[in-house]
């Protein structure tokens, strides 16, 4: 009877026993394909940085959730590659050089090239005379491209100082200005200029030029010119040298006056310089303003200067 019941009490636990058994297997079973997940991912990981999330990657994330606690939303496989990341790639540090067929800009601008002033180019041909040509040369060419008729005057008068090289470019502006062909013949230009003034007057500052221009003769020439553009009343550009520092050839002043009847020295046919002034007439026998070349006189009340 023991070993009936013993029979039937093991016959009735075998279930027992299978569902048990079964129960323990399944759980076997789980825990062993979790493991071997874990494997299988670790066996395809490597040292490098891990690649650019895809489609599939939430995919192993699900399967490796599911083989744990189970969430409590599922995660949902996205359809479409993860976006590119949110921080920008920074700029590299080395600005990309420009096209080598930009033209660079330059580093100052370019001044702009100053106004011709006939004022300021007579007093540059002054300063320009000395042993270096080049300055006064490229003040003659701008002269020249100026056309500056007002340079003629100034132009002639250093024509009376100038020789060699120096008067040679003068007189070709001269020839270049006007037209005509005197070359370096000072006197011919000087007789020109005397029947075209109208048409060549010197700029505005030519007074203190010429003051300029004869103080370096002689100091005294200063005194005889200062002031003479508002004072004088006859053409500055006819003044001009003798040849001779002041008083190196006496001039007659003050002459003693003989009565007509009373000049038996003359000749009949004789020249005199007839000045009348005031209703008071006078005769300055050219050969003896000759020897002087400037009589000094008052005539009318009015001081004059006879010249020869």
């Amino acid at each position: 009877m023991n070993d009936a019941m013993n029979d039937e009490n093991t016959t009735r636990r075998q279930p027992v026993t299978r569902h048990r058994v079964g129960h323990r297997a399944g759980r076997w079973i789980v825990v062993c394909l979790a493991a071997l997940a874990a494997l299988t991912a670790a066996a395809c990981g490597s040292d490098e940085p891990d690649p650019a999330p895809t489609a599939t990657a939430p995919a192993a994330a699900a399967s490796e959730s599911r083989a744990s606690t189970p969430p409590a939303t599922p995660t949902a496989v996205p359809t479409t590659p993860t976006a590119a990341p949110t921080t920008p790639t920074p700029a590299p540090t080395t600005p990309t050089p420009a096209p080598s067929t930009l033209t660079p800009a330059p580093a100052t601008p370019t001044p702009a090239p100053a106004g011709y002033d006939s004022n300021s180019v007579m007093f540059d041909l002054l300063s320009g005379i000395g042993p270096d040509s080049s300055r006064l040369d490229a003040t003659l060419a701008a002269v020249t491209e100026n056309r500056d008729l007002s340079q003629v005057p100034v132009l002639i008068d250093l024509l009376r100082f100038l020789g060699g090289t120096a008067g040679d470019a003068l007189s070709r502006t001269l020839e270049d200005l006007t037209g005509q062909s005197h070359g370096r013949d000072w006197f011919l230009w000087m007789e020109w200029l005397g029947k075209n003034a109208d048409d060549h007057r010197p700029p505005e500052d030519y007074p203190d030029w010429k003051l300029s221009v004869y103080s370096r003769i002689h100091p005294r020439y200063a005194g005889f010119l200062r002031g003479a553009g508002e004072t004088a009343r006859i053409d500055l550009t006819e003044v001009t040298w003798g040849g001779v520092p002041p008083d190196g050839i006496p001039d007659l002043r003050d002459p003693r006056n003989i009565p007509p009847h009373e000049a038996d020295y003359m000749d009949p046919d004789d020249r005199v310089f007839g000045v009348s002034i005031n209703g008071e007439h006078r005769a300055y026998p050219l050969r003896i303003v000759n020897a002087h070349e400037m009589a000094n006189d008052t005539l009318g009340g009015e001081p004059i200067a006879v010249m020869w």
